[in-house]
């Protein structure tokens, strides 16, 4: 059964997408392939890092040959990037300008992706005011002469936290002035939650709040998978030391001042797979794989369900432990954010969720139907 809606809340919930930058690759979906309709913002998500300390402006996007602008009709962006050399058959050739185009055209806004999952570059950026000024000048006029609608932060702690608190509290106030209507967005994982003040101006923070993860058992001294985004605080076994501010849920960044309309929930629709695990909280060998939403459909296993987290995995003879979402845990939590009046939900992302986009096409229907019944 799904969450019953405890208010009639008259929000109408967002739908927030990523297209990356890999989606490119042949067999990947180009923006001419993808369906933008009913997704209310698209993130272009870039494989790179666009922060450069050191020298300025100190913003260095990927995207860095252009041969002449071709408003969304042809391609002619020429990137650097990873796959390069991919191989006979594969063009170096990035979709900007239609991307953008296509999703304008299909009543969306579409942000550009300033992504630092590292944040140790976007660390020292921020301790420095003029750094960070000609930072946002120079990101600014960059979305504004290619048409982008806003910006999305997508700042990490996996490895390192941000912070100082104080240096990003002036960064994002510096973008909010630069950048006017324009939207303003930030994607932490939960764990970078304690650095971030709620009071900040950013529309939309969109929480990372999915996948499994391991923990340290101190009672077996092994590290165990556990799902490092319950929607509620508890469910964490004892002795498993995962009870932190990494497990945090939304209901935790509510509690701490954020507003719940600004809070995003994250989906992936992509799986996890971890071997020499058998179910949750159970020691896993450190070995792990990732699969397409569509793929890990057909694969191994017993289908079980997870109901603090409510979302499925699976599990198999063969001493492998699958994480992943399906088309009932995004009911769940779009039910869920209907109901504390929060912003929306994120789906990550459009190239795992190809060819047939089962979830985005899911989660579109959904919210299409509880938007209209809000008004």
């Amino acid at each position: 059964m799904l969450f019953l809606l405890l208010t009639n809340i008259a929000l109408s919930q967002k739908l927030i997408s990523y297209y990356p930058m890999w989606a490119e690759r042949p067999g990947g979906p180009s923006p001419m392939e993808v369906d933008f309709g009913g997704i209310d913002f698209v993130v272009h998500f870039y494989n790179g890092t666009p922060v450069d300390p050191s020298t300025p402006p100190y913003f260095k996007p990927v995207i860095n040959k252009v041969y002449g602008e071709t408003g969304g009709k042809t391609d002619s962006i020429l990137i650097q990037h990873w796959y390069t050399d991919c191989g006979p058959g594969c063009f170096p050739v990035n979709y900007q300008d239609s991307l953008i185009h296509r999703v304008h055209q299909a009543g969306g806004k579409i942000l550009l992706d300033i992504q630092e999952v590292d944040p140790t570059n976007l660390n020292q950026l921020v301790l420095d005011s003029s750094k960070s000024q000609l930072f946002v000048d120079a990101v600014t006029s960059y979305i504004n002469r290619k048409g982008y609608d806003g910006v999305e932060i997508d700042v990490e702690s996996w490895s390192t936290k941000p912070g100082p608190r104080s240096g990003y509290d002036m960064f994002l106030r510096l973008f909010r002035r630069r950048l006017g209507q324009k939207t303003l967005a930030v994607s932490p994982s939960t764990g970078a939650w304690s650095d971030w003040n709620p009071f900040s101006p950013v529309d939309y923070w969109i929480i990372q709040c999915y996948e499994f993860h391991f923990a340290w058992n101190s009672i077996t001294q092994q590290n165990v998978n556990w799902h490092g985004s319950p929607l509620f605080s508890n469910g964490i076994p004892p002795g498993v030391n995962g009870q932190s501010v990494s497990t945090l849920g939304p209901p935790q960044w509510v509690e701490s001042g954020f507003k719940p309309s600004s809070i995003v929930i994250g989906i992936p629709t992509y799986g996890r797979i971890l071997s020499g695990s058998r179910d949750l909280f159970q020691p896993w060998n450190g070995e792990q794989t990732y699969s397409k939403y569509a793929d890990l459909k057909k694969m191994f296993g017993e289908r079980k369900w997870d109901e603090n987290a409510k979302v499925p995995y699976i599990v198999g003879d063969i001493n492998k432990f699958g994480t992943y979402e399906d088309s009932l845990s995004v009911a769940y939590k779009i039910d869920f954010v209907r109901a504390k009046g929060y912003a929306g939900i994120m789906l990550y992302d459009m190239e795992m969720d190809w060819p047939d986009h089962e979830l985005h096409r899911h989660a579109k229907r959904i919210l299409s139907d509880h938007n209209k019944r809000a008004k």
